[in-house]
């Protein structure tokens, strides 16, 4: 159990490293989206009737969709930061298999969406339970 622990620790920093990449394009996309530029291409898009909308005007559709951007630039931020993170943890993890570091990947498996990271930390918390329950009732026969 420890062996898929680390195993599954290892993929899951990996790919969290690569998810958190794409949160950060994914940031910069919405980020650019959000600029002055694009809101001239959403007036014209609504004034043409290409783009259709229930808002009282075409400046208050402007400003819902910039907000909306901006929104989604700063979840995938958040994102992006908890996934690296998480493949920090993750790496460590996978080396040192101590209960703490296996906590956090749980955790920031969940928060950086890499459910990969905390199936790994729950494997490796019950490899040490186990681990530690046998090293116990050796040294009890012992006695």
């Amino acid at each position: 159990m420890k062996r898929a622990s680390k195993v599954l620790l290892t993929v899951g920093a990996i790919y969290s490293l690569v998810i958190s990449i794409v949160f950060v394009l994914c940031m910069i996309t919405f980020i650019v989206l959000s600029l002055p530029f694009f809101a001239d291409v959403i007036r014209q898009g609504i004034e043409s009737g290409e783009i259709t909308t229930n808002m009282e005007s075409v400046d208050a559709a402007i400003i819902f969709v910039q907000a909306m951007y901006i929104t989604s630039a700063v979840v995938f931020g958040i994102l992006a930061i908890f996934g690296f993170i998480n493949s920090s943890f993750a790496f460590k993890g996978a080396k040192e298999q101590s209960r703490k570091l296996l906590i956090l990947n749980i955790v920031f498996g969940f928060l950086s969406c890499v459910e990969i990271n905390a199936v790994g930390g729950i494997l490796g918390l019950v490899a040490l339970s186990i681990w530690g329950n046998k090293e116990k009732n050796a040294i009890e026969n012992k006695e």
